[in-house]
């Protein structure tokens, strides 16, 4: 499996896998590492142990609390992982509009393509890339494991590699949010109005707006 903790998205909620051959306190420490790394975006998600009924009852008590700890919240039923045999309806990661309902992509893909302006108030949290064809607002929200797109203007709150991916980038045509964040770095909107699109990205811990080329992004 590589880490001894690995979490997979359904369109019923979260499944948290664990490596067998690990020991206990470090797939605990390692729980606890990753929720905290996440920043809050499985706050609200519902979730189960893969194989609960293997696990030692103090143990998977334990664990269900650190999930807990960090805002997510025990399934009554245990979710069921999708089958390889019917991939293309299934996903390994998990979406979040507007703290309604789910959707599911190949995993292949990982691309959220939203076809529709976002309006104040309106969240949108996917483990993944994100695109917009249209407009983020002032008052709505783009959380996005990785990098972020939008055809138009951007003018609402962008977090771009939200579980820690440094090589995130956001993208827009007017790129002018209330504040871009990549990983932990943080900026805020531009005094003047951008007159051509722009991309982000870290450089050094730092971000770094320029004019988009896109035979440069890779």
């Amino acid at each position: 499996m590589g880490d001894p903790v690995n979490i997979k998205g359904t369109r019923d909620g979260l499944v948290i896998l664990f490596d067998s051959s690990a020991d206990y306190e470090e797939i605990k420490n390692y729980l606890h590492k990753k929720m905290k790394s996440a920043k809050g975006f499985f706050k609200g998600a519902k979730f189960t142990l893969h194989n609960q009924n293997k696990i030692p009852e103090t143990q998977r008590t334990e664990l269900e609390h650190i999930c807990s700890q960090y805002g997510l919240i025990r399934s009554d039923k245990e979710i069921q992982l999708p089958s390889f045999n019917n991939i293309k309806s299934s996903h390994n990661e998990s979406l979040y509009e507007n703290k309604k309902g789910s959707s599911s992509k190949p995993p292949e893909e990982n691309t959220l393509l939203i076809r529709r302006t976002l309006r104040a108030g309106q969240s949108i949290k996917y483990n993944g890339n994100v695109v917009v064809m249209g407009d983020v607002h002032p008052g709505a929200e783009i959380i996005a494991g990785g990098s972020v797109m939008v055809l138009g203007r951007l003018s609402g709150v962008v977090h771009a590699g939200a579980t820690g991916d440094a090589a995130a980038k956001v993208m827009a045509n007017k790129l002018c949010p209330i504040q871009l964040r990549i990983g932990s770095a943080i900026a805020t909107s531009p005094d003047e109005e951008p007159q051509y699109p722009e991309i982000a990205r870290i450089c050094n811990g730092q971000i770094l707006v320029e004019k988009f080329n896109p035979s440069k992004v890779q």
